[in-house]
């Protein structure tokens, strides 16, 4: 009795696949004063488009800090780091007072996604914008990018002297 050979496993499409991008999102350090700039640093594993976003400690809100009216270019290179803020003239002030942590986000697509995304996405740079977590933005810019987006965070402590 003769039989079909056995069709290869679905991980085999898979492996052929490009791999998704790697995103790394390191801050200077874990522990702020209240006021203080905060500094980050983010990389990926190939050129991608990178947004990054800074949760306001006190409201909740969200605001985009990158790419923004100092630096429009959203793509970054393989292995090249960004340093936010960096040059650019804007800083991200730690927390104020009774605040304890603060969290900041990026997301990476393959594309440039921005001027097809959800109005609630497209506010401009330093302003709150109307999606309440990090995830919802990663949902969104998934569905306009038809693919992974990797979405990496930091949360710094913030305290007192």
């Amino acid at each position: 009795l003769l039989r079909a050979p056995p069709t290869p496993p679905q991980q085999a499409f898979v492996a052929t696949k490009a791999e998704p991008i790697k995103l790394n999102v390191e801050v200077s350090k874990t522990r702020y004063r209240p006021g203080e700039p905060v500094e980050l640093k983010v990389g990926t594993s190939a050129a991608a488009y990178v947004y990054c976003y800074v949760q306001s400690p006190t409201t909740g809100k969200i605001q985009r800090i990158f790419p923004n009216r100092f630096v429009r270019e959203p793509r970054i290179e393989a292995n090249t780091p960004l340093e936010l803020p960096g040059a650019q003239g804007f800083k991200v002030a730690a927390g104020g007072d009774g605040v304890t942590q603060q969290t900041l986000g990026c997301l990476a697509t393959e594309r440039e996604v921005y001027n097809d995304l959800p109005s609630p996405l497209r506010w401009g740079d330093f302003e709150d914008i109307r999606l309440g977590t990090f995830e919802e933005i990663r949902d969104a810019f998934a569905q306009v990018a038809k693919s992974a987006v990797a979405l990496e965070g930091a949360v710094i402590e913030v305290a007192g002297n």
